[in-house]
């Protein structure tokens, strides 16, 4: 990655950070863990399942 491109995304990361922080304020941190675990398990089913054959 060039060093413009580096900071730009060093920029982008921070604001998302600061703007995930507001969003998700209310919400404990364990929840928001268990939601992304439970969202990942979820999504690998989805994937081991459309991946079968004939499944898609």
């Amino acid at each position: 990655m060039t060093p413009p491109g580096e900071e730009a995304l060093a920029r982008l990361t921070d604001r998302a950070t600061k703007t995930h922080r507001t969003l998700f304020a209310a919400i404990p941190d364990e929840e928001i863990r268990a939601t992304r675990a439970s969202l990942r398990r979820l999504l690998t089913e989805l994937d081991r399942h459309e991946g079968a054959p004939g499944k898609r």
